[in-house]
């Protein structure tokens, strides 16, 4: 509760309140052996340290808690995620499992080649098991691209 809502006569409790604690400890601490009275003192200070150090801490968790967050302090928006045409997508997918694999090449990917550039296309042979290179399919794709 800030200070400004508190009343002059909870002020005054709390004397009231803090004067009778300490007249109750008084008689305890009279009737302890000499030696033990330094390290009765120094507890008694030390609850009292803690406690006040409690009161600060929350009242400053408080303040900052209404405080707006600064638009330094707020975590880095996230980057949106780039959005790529899902063809596009499919067609790179294609093109790379058909230079990996023949079966794939003959089976898919050079059919749809040809409906894009025509039956006269040429189309690079395959190596091996392997579909043809990339370089060679690059060419074929630039070929259809300036038949457009």
């Amino acid at each position: 509760m800030p200070r400004a809502e508190r009343g002059p006569s909870r002020m005054v409790a709390l004397a009231v309140g803090a004067a009778l604690v300490v007249l109750a400890a008084l008689p305890g601490y009279l009737a302890l052996d000499p030696k033990w009275r330094p390290w009765a003192v120094r507890a008694v200070c030390a609850v009292l340290v803690i406690a006040g150090c409690r009161r600060v801490i929350g009242g400053m968790r408080r303040a900052l808690a209404e405080e707006p967050v600064s638009a330094l302090d707020a975590a880095p928006p996230s980057a949106r995620a780039a959005t790529v045409d899902e063809r596009f997508v499919r067609a790179r997918d294609d093109l790379v499992i058909g230079s990996r694999n023949r079966r794939y090449f003959d089976t898919f990917l050079a059919p749809r080649l040809r409906r894009s550039g025509g039956d006269d296309l040429p189309l690079p042979p395959p190596r091996g098991r392997r579909g043809p290179p990339m370089s060679a399919l690059e060419r074929v794709i630039t070929t259809i691209e300036g038949a457009r």
